[in-house]
């Protein structure tokens, strides 16, 4: 319900966020679209939707913690994710590539067989059409993982390279705690 927050520019964010996620469909890291973006029945013009199918497999801030998960899946994981970004930052038209400009511990979720789903394209710069995530900071304030020149200037600073730094920093958190050799090494 997009009428619920105060956000501005809420239906041109989801619509964005729903086109993003449409171009991306035929790639395995990408969450799964159900429904398209829609009007939601007795709504128009108030309520819209469309359906994710995907999102309902663990981020990796919560799957870090499990003691099952070991250091040969987590670096199979991790090698997973770099590709899928690297695939991502391959989406072009023209010469821009598609900038993610929101990987996080959060929005990289593990998928039951190993691999990653990239979530939380609102913020995507697709190469043929403008930004409409705000360059200011969530009201919750930046997460950890965020590029430094992303947190200082804003989403507009955003590159390949920041996804990259973001990827990194996201990654970490799955080696962090761990004492064995190839975790120490990660």
């Amino acid at each position: 319900d997009l009428s619920a927050g105060d956000e501005k520019g809420a239906e041109t964010k989801a619509r964005r966020e729903y086109d993003a996620l449409h171009k991306l469909q035929l790639y395995q890291w990408a969450p799964r679209i159900l429904d398209s973006y829609q009007t939601a029945p007795g709504y128009a013009g108030e309520m819209f939707f469309f359906t994710v199918v995907d999102p309902a497999a663990p981020c990796i801030e919560e799957r870090a913690s499990d003691v099952s998960w070991n250091t040969t899946a987590r670096l199979a994981f991790a090698r997973s994710t770099v590709r899928a970004l690297e695939e991502l930052h391959g989406v072009r038209s023209g010469d821009e590539p598609v900038v993610h400009r929101n990987l996080t511990p959060k929005t990289i979720l593990v998928k039951h067989d190993n691999s990653p789903i990239l979530t939380g394209f609102e913020r995507a710069k697709m190469p043929t059409g403008s930004s409409v995530a705000s360059s200011e900071a969530p009201a919750g304030g930046w997460d950890i993982a965020v590029a430094p020149e992303v947190s200082s200037q804003g989403l507009s600073a955003a590159d390949c390279r920041s996804d990259i730094y973001s990827l990194s920093a996201s990654l970490i958190s799955l080696f962090q705690l761990r004492e064995d050799t190839d975790s120490r090494r990660a």
